[in-house]
């Protein structure tokens, strides 16, 4: 029972993380602008999108109201599409895949 706790607990912020993610990009912020906005320090909006801690709830929540969608959308993968003013949509899968290959060839130059 604990393994499949910890498995959802990973999936969900591995999903938070992405949304995340892209709800930044989608509106043109950086993790600063959204730190502030949502009252904790930077560097917890830099442990979330780089998925190596899960915030407190109540910052789950003020995320989701700062960008009008749900906890569970921000929890769900694949969950999310942004409009965008010029009709181009995006959604939090596709750039869930983008990241990985950022981060991927971001470590291969690091072990380079």
């Amino acid at each position: 029972m604990k393994e499949l706790n910890k498995a959802k607990e990973l999936q969900d912020l591995h999903s938070l993380a992405s949304n995340v993610n892209m709800l930044i990009m989608a509106y043109k912020m950086n993790q600063s602008n959204l730190a502030s906005a949502v009252g904790v320090p930077q560097a917890t909006i830099n442990r979330l999108v780089n998925g190596k801690s899960m915030p407190k709830v109540s910052t789950i929540k003020n995320i989701a109201t700062h960008y009008g969608v749900s906890i569970d959308a921000l929890l769900r993968a694949n969950s999310l599409t942004i409009e965008h003013s010029d009709g181009v949509s995006e959604s939090s899968g596709l750039l869930n895949r983008i990241s990985n290959l950022f981060r991927a060839k971001r470590a291969d130059n690091a072990n380079s």
